[in-house]
């Protein structure tokens, strides 16, 4: 007889099947991991093009996503296809870069730049916009059992 057993078969799936399990979440890390750092790297030339629009024009440049891919980097959509929302906030001399994942259920963490080039993770909600308090550039309230707040010009981050 030619051929393979019924054991040998199900011997073959259950190793294919405990590979899976392990690889697919391995993979998603991967490409959780590879989407952060490419919207940190993002925040970080914008934050060097702010610099320069600076010294032109004496002022930052606010904007969304399609106006920063339009003035920093050639308009040619590819922040604006990539995983992360972009925001820069400006207040007088000083602006912040924030980077929002699009899926908000997705675990990739978010992040902000300001113009000393200090990245900082935080909290976004499509719910909730950003508000400033104090010193602290946060998104108010609670999220997913955290609780935010600033407290004298620190961002507090608590779990309910």
């Amino acid at each position: 007889m030619k051929g393979f057993t019924l054991i040998e078969l199900l011997v073959v799936i259950a190793i294919l099947g405990s590979l899976a399990a392990i690889g697919v979440p391995e993979y998603r890390n991967y490409r959780v991991g590879a989407q952060e750092k490419q919207a940190v790297n993002n925040l970080q030339s914008a934050a060097l093009a702010q610099k320069g629009y600076w010294q032109q024009n004496m002022a930052y440049f606010p904007g969304k996503t399609a106006d920063i891919d339009n003035q920093f980097f050639g308009g040619q959509g590819d922040l604006s296809q990539g995983s992360y929302e972009y925001e820069v906030e400006v207040d007088g001399n000083t602006f912040t870069i924030n980077a929002c994942h699009k899926n908000a259920s997705s675990s990739a963490r978010s992040f902000s730049i300001n113009q000393a080039s200090q990245v900082n993770q935080m909290i976004c909600s499509s719910s909730a916009p950003a508000k400033k308090t104090g010193s602290c550039k946060i998104s108010s309230g609670s999220y997913s059992g955290v609780t935010i707040t600033c407290t004298s010009g620190g961002l507090v981050i608590k779990k309910s």
